[in-house]
């Protein structure tokens, strides 16, 4: 029986690649790079080395200002103001905030991201589904990330569940699908163009506003 939701963050219930893309568009003007580049161009250069967000904020400004020719001080510039700033406007798939909000008159509901705390508690807040769980693990403030089991342990741990009463809904077959798979959860995969599908789910939707519908068959 399922008595709790767990869920991950970008790319599950909040689209991190728009939200990264309004981020590094606005980064753009207030740095001045439009005499190196257009904004389309740093946009996308920046969003294509960070690899779906995995990959190091540091390496990627780097990657992107080199492939640029953007300075190579304005890098440390350019992640400081990421740190400071970056979650202050985030952008949540459709249906997402609805439908969460739906599901916490009936479940628990967890939150366990890999990120920043003040980029990810910024997305959450500003977004407005903060208020609807009862658990929220960042790895930079636990300590590990996912694929970790120890983050996802933790999270079932403070909802008071059972590995095999919970579901987790995520984006990414190896640091969401899999993990929960051998912990004992049942796990449902958002389906997307980042990652092949995983080998085993007990399930996948497009988008967050179709588990309704699905979690009678899951219940049991």
């Amino acid at each position: 029986m399922i008595r709790a939701l767990l869920f991950d963050l970008d790319e599950t219930l909040v689209n991190r690649r728009e939200t990264m893309r309004v981020f590094l568009t606005e980064q753009h003007h207030y740095f001045k790079l439009e005499f190196y580049c257009s904004a389309e161009k740093f946009s996308e250069s920046c969003l294509f080395h960070q690899c779906n967000g995995y990959a190091s904020k540091e390496v990627a400004y780097s990657k992107a200002s080199n492939e640029l020719g953007i300075p190579t001080k304005t890098v440390s510039a350019l992640l400081k103001n990421y740190k400071d700033h970056y979650g202050k406007k985030a952008f949540a798939f459709p249906g997402s905030v609805e439908t969460i909000a739906q599901l916490a008159l009936n479940f628990p509901l967890g939150l366990v991201s890999n990120g920043t705390t003040r980029g990810q508690m910024g997305k959450l807040h500003h977004t407005g589904l903060l208020p609807y769980f009862d658990s929220i693990l960042i790895s930079e403030s636990f300590g590990v990330k996912k694929p970790d089991p120890t983050i996802f342990l933790a999270c079932l741990q403070e909802l008071g569940v059972h590995p095999n009463e919970a579901l987790f809904i995520g984006d990414h077959p190896d640091a969401d699908i899999q993990p929960a798979l051998s912990l004992g959860m049942k796990a449902i995969w958002v389906q997307n163009n980042n990652f092949p599908p995983p080998t085993k789910c007990h399930g996948q939707v497009k988008g967050v506003s179709e588990l309704p519908e699905l979690l009678p068959s899951l219940a049991s």
